[in-house]
């Protein structure tokens, strides 16, 4: 991705399938080696297998961070979190999905402009996109999108602002008012939606991992921890989750959250993902 390491994405309906995320999308489909090698943009995984160049996008440049959408349709509908905040809709391949087509273009636009640094689909109700961003004084770090959301005009977001777009877009392809506003005073460098309640979102906050309930957002549970960076939930037991700061992962249990049960310790190089 623009100013940082190409990060790989991998399908959640195709196991065979991923995504790298560098200056462009590239979508790869690994199969064994044969006819694969020959064409262009096939890279070599080992004797046996290749991955083979299924699509390229480039047209969401200044990427920081994707996600793919988490039901099989749309399957290849992804959103790109940019440098500006800004949260676009876009696809791989052609898609002959009427929905797809109809959000393939979509920016989702905070007040204020500063890099969005993770992004996360509600695997339940999968209208909603949340995004974490860059503190700012006068702003919330952590937005819910409904990406159903049509055009909403905001007084604070100008007419300037929206023309500033990476591609030319009319005012019905951009939502200036996210559904939820959380996390003021700090920046949101990763999320993650716990799977034991779809209405429960993991924030990793500056100095805190923080859990929002959509329900009550005025109040939030949190612990402070400097591992605040990667949180993910375990797919095979949902209190359970994980988070990483430098050289150390955290496993928390969500039942008693006040410090981790396990720390995992890597020497000497600190982790990145």
């Amino acid at each position: 991705m623009s100013g940082s390491k190409p990060d790989i994405l991998w399908s959640p309906h195709h196991p065979d399938r991923y995504v790298i995320c560098d200056s462009e999308l590239g979508l790869y489909r690994i199969g064994p080696v044969g006819s694969a090698e020959t064409k262009a943009g096939t890279l070599p995984l080992s004797e046996e297998t290749a991955a083979t160049l299924l699509a390229i996008n480039s047209d969401t440049p200044y990427m920081k961070c994707v996600a793919w959408y988490p039901k099989h349709e749309p399957e290849c509908l992804l959103a790109v979190g940019q440098a500006n905040g800004r949260v676009v809709l876009t696809s791989l391949g052609q898609s002959h999905n009427s929905t797809c087509k109809e959000l393939v273009g979509k920016e989702f636009v905070p007040k204020h402009a500063r890099q969005c640094n993770t992004l996360a689909w509600n695997p339940v109700d999968s209208n909603l996109l949340a995004a974490g961003l860059d503190k700012h004084r006068a702003d919330f770090s952590v937005l819910i999108w409904d990406i159903s959301s049509k055009f909403s005009p905001e007084a604070s977001v100008t007419a300037e602002k929206i023309r500033l777009s990476s591609v030319d877009l009319d005012s019905s392809t951009v939502v200036t008012k996210p559904l939820y506003e959380l996390g003021q005073n700090d920046a949101c460098l990763s999320l993650c939606w716990l799977l034991r309640d779809p209405k429960l979102l993991l924030a990793g906050m500056h100095r805190n991992l923080a859990i929002f309930d959509l329900r009550n957002t005025s109040q939030k549970t949190f612990v402070n921890t400097k591992a605040i960076q990667g949180v993910t939930v375990d797919p095979h037991f949902h209190d359970r989750v994980a988070s990483f700061f430098e050289g150390q992962v955290a496993i928390w249990d969500l039942r008693k959250f006040e410090k981790p049960v396990l720390t995992l310790t890597e020497q000497p190089k600190p982790l990145t993902k």
